[in-house]
């Protein structure tokens, strides 16, 4: 996107000074039509992440959870404390993070992360003891989804914008493409409903919408699981996305 040269650059070394490992994040989405836009209305006030010359990134995640899905269920039915695991790489850097969420009853959301060798859809021994101490005890999880999408990511003042783009998600051999839909997510240490980006999306009339990548993935390509409760949000990107 040619509206990103006109942004001033960050590297990893200054975005990790703003990592908000434990914060408050707060989702929009919209079609791809309204991107360019809103990053135009941005530049004055963000600086965008830069890797290699590069400022849109390639994400990959392999998502896990139990036998009978409970991280999913949880989610499904409003559970208010939950958690999700991921190994996820980072295609432009080729680092590769074991990730354990989990989101408090207060609506924060707490990340833990190991560095690991490579990306896969099975845990090591060492990745399974390092899930041993963040999980309850009992758990036996295995591969679910996995999902890879775009991302540029803004840095402004205690907060970090993500826009994810291109998603997809695949399981045993089916696919499923979200191309013209945007996942926007503010992420800050407290809540500030008046930051710059939340003022331009105002403007706009886009209004935070609360969404899961993972559940959005799931509820597409697994058959016999519930899913009443995402169906509106996915007939709700249908309606985006046509």
């Amino acid at each position: 996107m040619q509206i990103l040269n006109s942004f001033d650059s960050v590297d990893l070394k200054e975005i990790n000074a703003v990592s908000l490992m434990d914060r408050v994040d707060t989702k929009f989405i919209f079609h791809m039509n309204e991107l360019e836009d809103i990053l135009g209305r941005a530049n004055d006030d963000y600086s965008v992440l830069q890797i290699g010359g590069s400022r849109q990134m390639g994400y990959s995640n392999q998502y896990f959870d139990t036998h009978n899905l409970k991280f999913y269920t949880d989610h499904h039915n409003g559970k208010l404390f939950r958690t999700k695991i991921r190994i996820r790489r980072y295609d432009d850097t080729d680092l590769v993070f074991l990730e354990v969420k989990h989101k408090s009853n207060k609506g924060r959301m707490n990340k833990i992360r190991a560095k690991i060798p490579e990306f896969r859809d099975t845990l090591s021994e060492k990745a399974e003891s390092f899930l041993s101490t963040q999980l309850s005890t009992g758990l036996n999880i295995v591969p679910t989804i996995r999902n890879n999408f775009q991302r540029v990511t803004l840095v402004g003042r205690n907060e970090r914008i993500t826009f994810d783009t291109n998603l997809t998600f695949q399981q045993n051999g089916s696919s499923v493409k979200m191309g013209n839909l945007v996942i926007a997510e503010i992420k800050q240490a407290e809540l500030n409903r008046s930051s710059p980006l939340f003022t331009i999306l105002k403007e706009k009339k886009i209004k935070p919408y609360r969404i899961s990548k993972y559940c959005i993935g799931m509820a597409s390509l697994y058959d016999g699981i519930k899913k009443n409760r995402f169906k509106e949000k996915l007939n709700k990107i249908k309606k985006i996305t046509a």
